[in-house]
């Protein structure tokens, strides 16, 4: 598919395209990790970040299950802490594809 758009982008007017290819990227945490909040905080990024329009997006998360609850609710408070708004404002940190 990525091919063909490229392809139909060279006949035509050759517009600028970017192939969004997909991709599942897992964040993985293991119970060892030296500090779950942190790690909690880059997991909600990589998906959230250009709202999850990313080849590298972090779109599965894999946890071991001794520390799932408590990573868990690391990851409930850092998603909390996002800002909603316009993409084009800093303060944002989530906002709709621009």
């Amino acid at each position: 598919v990525g091919r063909r758009l490229l392809e139909y982008s060279a006949r035509s007017n050759l517009k600028r395209v970017f192939l969004e290819l997909g991709g599942n990227s897992p964040n993985i945490v293991f119970a060892d990790a030296p500090d779950l909040k942190q790690a909690s905080v880059v997991s909600a990024n990589g998906i959230f970040r250009n709202s999850g329009q990313v080849c590298v997006a972090g779109s599965r998360l894999l946890v071991q299950a001794s520390v799932y609850d408590r990573f868990m609710d690391e990851l409930l408070s850092a998603t909390t802490r996002l800002k909603v708004g316009d993409p084009l404002d800093l303060a944002s940190d989530v906002g709709a594809v621009s």
